[in-house]
């Protein structure tokens, strides 16, 4: 059994509605924040994803700019490393990362990790790199790519659309949101716990049965709903701001 916590690494005050409920909520202005996620146990410590790593210069190559109320922001309390080393983990004490997917604020930083094998959806990743698909390079960020092919290749997994990973930890692919979207599935003593990325934004995503805006597909995206759902017993948004208000401390399991 796993244990799983959750961690704030940044947020965007307001964001507008229809990128968190696909062409709904025209009016409104909701806020958006980011997690990562400590697991452990087996003797092992993991992350999914990693966090946004610079949120200047996210904003600042964002496309098209972002409004003064929807950019990045992050205190220097809220940056990972601070985060974990709090909880008391070390960079070099993490064996493996997984990656929902590969953008900035969920992948930039997995250079931090020198020691952890790094889990990518296979198709997303054979996606990113062909260049005829002209991934935005800070949704993509071309250096956090460009580790993953060089400095870490020893260390990068590749996974299938269906894997378990590790003993306790399976993988599947999702898409809708991007190529590589893939979401964890984790045996904890609250049974399977699943860390759904950005296929599922909010709770109301799930519990309406309404896909986020930000997709690519929309069939994708309402099929990623019914299988995070069939695949957990608890499943958890990738940027609920209430989440920390229903799990004090960020401790789900």
């Amino acid at each position: 059994m796993y244990t799983v916590r959750a961690f704030r690494h940044a947020a965007i005050p307001a964001c507008p509605g229809p990128q968190i409920f696909y062409l709904s909520r025209f009016s409104e202005w909701l806020p958006v924040v980011g997690y990562f996620w400590l697991i452990r146990g087996e003797g092992r410590t993991i992350l999914v994803d990693t966090g946004i790593r610079d949120v200047d210069e996210c904003n600042a190559a964002s496309a098209p700019p972002p409004t003064p109320q929807s950019v990045w922001v992050q205190t220097a309390a809220e940056k990972p490393l601070v985060q974990l080393r709090a909880a008391g983990v070390e960079p070099e004490q993490v064996d493996a990362v997984i990656l929902t997917h590969l953008h900035y604020d969920h992948a930039s930083n997995v250079h931090l990790f020198p020691n952890a094998t790094v889990y990518v959806n296979r198709r997303g990743w054979l996606y990113a790199m062909d260049p005829a698909h002209k991934l935005h390079p800070v949704m993509f960020p071309r250096d956090t790519l460009a580790y993953l092919a060089g400095e870490a290749w020893e260390r990068l997994h590749l996974c299938d659309d269906e894997e378990e990973i590790l003993p306790g930890i399976g993988v599947f692919w999702v898409g809708a949101h991007t190529e590589c979207s893939q979401a964890v599935r984790i045996e904890t003593n609250l049974g399977r716990v699943v860390l759904a990325g950005d296929v599922v934004m909010y709770q109301e995503n799930l519990s309406l049965g309404h896909p986020p805006g930000l997709i690519k597909d929309l069939d994708q995206a309402h099929e990623a709903l019914r299988r995070c759902l069939q695949a957990g017993d608890l499943v958890l948004p990738g940027h609920d701001p209430r989440l920390l208000e229903r799990y004090p401390n960020g401790v789900i399991a």
